[in-house]
């Protein structure tokens, strides 16, 4: 409709009483032209009994046509039936269901012929008929496929976790379990009360725990459990709350129960160990000590016993006490000393002895005696001397050895400490860096005017006093807390302590404090450095593969999973030799620079994908070596890719990057073949130039001999009479003889020669590329009057006599366009057409026939071409408009004809151009142009 008749009809709307009702109407539909999920409005239809039998489609907007596939002018007006002949009835019946009820139905139903997923809302819009809505939610569909794919990956982790963990619900119940904390503890998932084959002192620690995390506290500690099998293990346990992404919402708890029973008795092995070493070596200082067993024979002889006595451990250990030591008067009251020892268990009597030196001279101590268990329940005898004569030697040590220790603790990196064993934990011993860590120096805590409960953060005391409780068999526990420094900055410190006894069994805490602020920081900022690496390699185009020094895939990002069908966790670990093949197919040159860790770049190397040749452009970058020089340089293209790589080129790692350069190569080529065509264009314009000059002439004598021999012209009258000729005997001889037929011959062929010219004349003119109004019959006429003139054409196929089926809209086929530019796409499927039908042996009674037909569909003028011929395969048909693809011998076609006017339709256009298969045989092109555009100025 024209602008001025919509304005008109406007304005009568405005004006009528139903204005309102036809402005409702236009924003009704705008609206379901706009919305964003497919709109059908149907009409039911019953048969004889009442029953719906179909129904038909009364209007559909541009989303139900996008998402279908169907056209409104394939469905509007037609049965479901009609349109799909072969589907069942379920639509029908639900649908009739909701009209003949009007009660709305929502449901999904799954498309297998389309793979989606669509959610359907119906509901009856009057009498006998109903409306529909649809949404594609096959993405929905698909997460959450992926979604239950992904808890099932979950779960089974977590029954596969190496250790005890299990969750509970906000109401206590246990909802998950490993399988290792099913076969501890049995199935307490299970209905009932599982959890009575628990014994009930064992539920008891685990209602304490599970209360303070279901009150948000996380618990830390070590406990020992009796299970239901009677057996009594020991545990390090984490019960944490869980929370929902906000951080708000409580979901439960989680635990994980690690079983350190044999842990804990080697531990305790180990300080049994340590007590006897302690209580031997500690406890002695610098004495000399010696340790032997029933039979007398030393096993332990310290440095202390050395300098004493003067014999070195390797001498003594194996020796009996009287062959080192004990003079020859005393050696048969030790032999008793030491049986009745062994007997009784208690040990001789402390008291001045005088000894024996290896040089024989006599030594002077005071000698003490203990037992302890040795392995298999051995006694193990040890003797402790004092040198008399060197307690001031042994005095100076001590002070000596006390200022190593102190030395050595300022020194540390960490704050040193003992304090008591409860919290506020005031400090009996802290070392000066304290003052460096929180501000205060170490005598406000010696003194007593600060605690170490002080220097811990505010919002952080509370946790720590609960975490500090251990119950580690040796007393270790392990903290993490924030330090508030005088300045008011905030530092993150690592506690490491545990809880000991002195002699009197008093329980202190020993431990270092260690800043750990710069540890975190540099933690944090490499994580996100990671991951925006991550996220830009991700993010690329390109296919980027790391390959290891081992030569195995290290990295496999998204576009390297999509370009080969491969995902990245099959990928990595795998030899590059066997998965790059899937990116770059064989391509030798590639393979031998991946492998020598060369720098190399390879243009546009072909590559058959899914049938179809593609052309890829790879590059790899090697990576330098940490703390080495780079890796060898190789070539800058592949030319010599296999030549001499450095010798520590195959070192490190390389990057591969492969880029899909297809489309750029078809430009390439096709500007080239673009190029060939405009300068044949051009030679055939100057050809046409020349060949004008003596066609006008050849017109012009013909047209002058005619009228010299019009016998009504008074000139020619006159001639004849002075020459004594008549002329109309001149012109019954010429009738006789038909040469006035000849001459009418040469006028009509240089008429229709002067034509072709003119119409090719058009055809290459350089001006001609501007966006004129034109009609699309005229279009076509002139593209058929070039068609019938194509000398290469005629060779195979006399387009003249073709029969062309004309179906014109001449009044409605109005358009803007190039028309040169249309004619050329029009001259390319009319020489298809006819090369196409002159392959085709045509049955008896049937001949070749070309149809062309234009017509306006809205906003769009449409131009179809359809031909009787052999017609295409879909293979072909899908494939018919890529650049260099045709089905003609070589030399035949270049495969750029119909690639060139998708082009000039679709871009320089903006319209549309299909290929459809014709019933029976034969093939339909259908151009669809927009009707109004820009015209150029």
């Amino acid at each position: 409709m024209a602008a001025d008749d919509r304005h008109h009809e406007h304005e009568t709307a405005k004006a009528s009483p139903g204005a309102e009702h036809d402005d409702a109407a236009v924003h009704h539909r705008l609206l379901l032209e706009h919305l964003p999920s497919g709109y059908a409005l149907h009409e039911m239809l019953w048969d004889e009994h009442g029953a719906p039998r179909d129904y038909r489609f009364l209007d559909v907007n541009p989303a139900f046509e996008r998402m279908t596939g169907l056209s409104r002018d394939q469905v509007v007006g037609r049965t479901l039936l009609e349109v799909l002949p072969g589907i069942g009835r379920t639509w029908v019946d639900i649908y009739g269901r909701v009209v003949r009820t009007g009660e709305p139905a929502s449901f999904e139903h799954r498309d297998a012929l389309m793979g989606r997923h669509w959610d359907v809302r119906v509901w009856r819009a009057g009498p006998g008929r109903f409306a529909v809505v649809f949404t594609d939610a096959t993405r929905c569909r698909v997460m959450e496929d992926e979604l239950r794919r992904s808890s099932a990956l979950q779960r089974a982790m977590i029954r596969n976790i190496p250790c005890d963990l299990w969750a509970r619900d906000a109401s206590g119940r246990v909802v998950m379990q490993s399988d290792i904390s099913v076969g501890m503890w049995g199935d307490l998932t299970a209905a009932s009360d599982p959890e009575l084959a628990v014994p009930e002192a064992t539920r008891a620690g685990w209602a304490g725990i599970n209360g303070r995390a279901m009150a948000g506290e996380t618990v830390r500690h070590e406990h020992e459990a009796q299970l239901p099998d009677g057996s009594r293990r020991v545990f390090s346990s984490v019960v944490a709350p869980i929370r929902d992404e906000s951080g708000e919402g409580f979901l439960g708890i989680l635990g994980i129960n690690i079983d350190i029973t044999e842990q804990r008795a080697a531990e305790q092995a180990l300080r049994t160990s340590e007590g006897r070493f302690r209580s031997l070596v500690e406890d002695a200082l610098n004495l000399p000590v010696q340790g032997f067993d029933r039979d007398r024979r030393v096993f332990f002889w310290n440095a202390a016993s050395e300098r004493l006595y003067g014999f070195t451990r390797e001498e003594a250990v194996g020796r009996r006490l009287e062959e080192l030591l004990i003079p020859e008067a005393m050696a048969d009251e030790v032999r008793r000393d030491v049986a009745r020892w062994v007997e009784t268990g208690v040990p001789p009597q402390a008291g001045e002895l005088r000894l024996r030196h290896k040089d024989g001279s006599p030594v002077a101590v005071f000698s003490s005696h203990v037992s302890l268990p040795g392995a298999g329940g051995e006694p193990e005898m040890y003797c402790i001397d004092v040198d008399l004569n060197d307690l001031r030697r042994a005095e100076l040590a001590l002070r000596a050895s006390e200022q190593r220790f102190r030395s050595l603790v300022a020194n540390l990196p960490g704050v040193v400490y003992r304090c008591e064993a409860e919290a506020p934990w005031r400090a009996l011993f802290v070392s000066d860096q304290v003052e460096q860590l929180t501000g205060h120096p170490a005598a406000a805590f010696c003194e007593g005017r600060m605690d170490l409960e002080q220097i811990i953060h505010p919002d952080d005391r509370a946790r720590i006093r609960v975490e500090s409780v251990t119950d580690d068999p040796d007393g270790h526990f392990s903290l993490e807390y924030r330090v508030l420094h005088v300045d008011g900055t905030l530092r993150t410190v690592l506690e490491e302590g545990r809880r000991v006894r002195d002699e009197a069994g008093v329980e202190f805490l020993d431990g270092v404090i260690l800043d750990v602020t710069p540890l975190h920081e540099a933690l944090r900022e490499l994580a996100v450095a990671r991951d925006f690496l991550d996220a830009v390699m991700e993010s690329m185009p390109s296919a980027l593969v790391g390959v290891g020094p081992d030569g195995r895939i290290i990295h496999w990002n998204r576009a390297a999973e999509d370009a080969s069908g491969l995902p990245r966790d099959e990928a990595r670990g795998r030899l590059a030799a066997e998965v790059l093949s899937r990116l770059v197919g064989g391509a030798p040159e590639v393979h031998a620079a991946v492998a020598l860790r060369q720098a190399a770049r390879f243009e546009s190397l072909p590559r058959v994908v899914g049938g179809r040749l593609r052309h890829l452009d790879v590059m790899l970058f090697p990576l330098a070596r940490p703390g080495g020089d780079d890796a060898a340089d190789g070539p800058e293209n592949g030319s010599g890719a296999g030549a001499g790589a450095g010798a520590g080129a195959g070192a490190g790692a390389v990057v591969v990057r492969v880029d899909d350069v297809t489309e750029r190569t078809r430009m390439a080529d096709m500007l080239v073949q673009t190029e060939k065509m405009l300068s044949v264009g051009g030679l055939a314009g100057g050809m046409a130039h020349e060949l004008n000059n003596p066609l006008g002439a050849v017109l012009q004598g013909v047209q002058n001999i005619m009228r010299r021999l019009d016998p009504d012209m008074p000139a020619n009258q006159q001639a004849a009479r002075d020459a004594g000729v008549s002329l109309q005997a001149m012109r019954a001889y010429m009738q006789s003889r038909r040469i006035s037929e000849m001459l009418e011959g040469i006028r009509d062929a240089g008429a229709r020669a002067a034509d072709i010219i003119s119409t090719m004349l058009e055809f290459t003119r350089p001006g001609q590329g501007r966006r004129t109004t034109a009609r699309a019959h005229a279009l076509v006429e002139r593209a058929l009057a070039l068609a019938g003139s194509d000398y290469d054409l005629r060779r195979q196929y006399d387009f003249r006599k073709l029969p062309v089926l004309r179906e014109y809209a001449e009044a409605e086929d109005s358009l803007t366009c190039v028309p040169t530019e249309i004619e050329q796409v029009l001259l390319n499927l009319f020489k298809n057409a006819a090369h196409a039908m002159a392959e085709k042996r045509y049955p008896e009674g049937q001949a070749p026939a070309l149809r062309v037909a234009t017509r306006r569909e809205g906003d769009e003028v449409v131009i179809v071409v359809e031909d009787n011929g052999p017609g295409m395969e879909p293979e072909v048909r899908r494939r018919v408009f890529e650049p260099f693809f045709t089905t003609k011998p070589p030399g035949v076609g270049t495969g750029l004809g119909l690639a060139v006017s998708y082009f000039i339709v679709t871009r320089t256009h903006g319209g549309s151009i299909t290929c459809d298969e014709v019933p029976g045989e034969g093939a339909r092109f259908t151009v669809r142009l927009p009707a109004e555009q820009a015209v150029d100025g």
